[in-house]
């Protein structure tokens, strides 16, 4: 009975050491490209109360890009790791950052927006995020643009947690 109980224990540490090793590699400044699971599972624990203000300027010119501004609101139950925002689209390295009136480096990478910690805080955040939309989910013509953001698609459009 003792030795099963034992071997619980050590199997719970076990199961326990992995989760908090798959958080921390989940919300470091160099994510893995996509959305990984442990990325989803780790946000989806520190995130609450996530509110989207987006705004788009749509040129009639077809050659020129589709620009926007988004404010993403929400609470963060852990501020201590940099924040990993999904944004694959050609002009993520451009984007202008500011986390709770700072602006921050953009730091691009394997199609996210990585926020450092220091700005973010425990509790209410707001970041706002100036950007050139990505044009493979935007369906444009002259007359009219649709999007159809099927999984994994609104991230290649604006920033977001996908």
């Amino acid at each position: 009975m003792i030795r099963h109980a034992m071997r619980r224990g050590w199997m719970l540490a076990v199961v326990v050491n992995l989760l908090a090793t798959a958080n921390a590699a989940a919300q470091s400044s160099d994510p893995a490209e996509g959305v990984a699971l442990e990325l989803a599972q780790a946000r989806a624990g520190n995130i609450s109360r996530l509110r989207y203000d987006l705004a788009l300027a749509i040129p009639q010119l077809l050659t020129l890009p589709v620009t926007g501004s988004t404010v993403i609101r929400f609470r963060l139950a852990d501020a201590s790791k940099p924040l990993v925002i999904d944004f694959d689209a050609e002009g993520a390295p451009e984007a202008t950052v500011t986390a709770n009136g700072v602006v921050v480096p953009t730091h691009a990478v394997n199609g996210h927006l990585v926020i450092p910690a220091a700005p973010l805080r425990r509790g209410e955040n707001k970041l706002r995020i100036d950007f050139r939309a990505g044009n493979a989910p935007l369906n444009r013509s002259a007359d009219m643009l649709y999007t159809w953001f099927v999984p994994a698609q609104a991230r290649r459009a604006m920033p977001c947690f996908d």
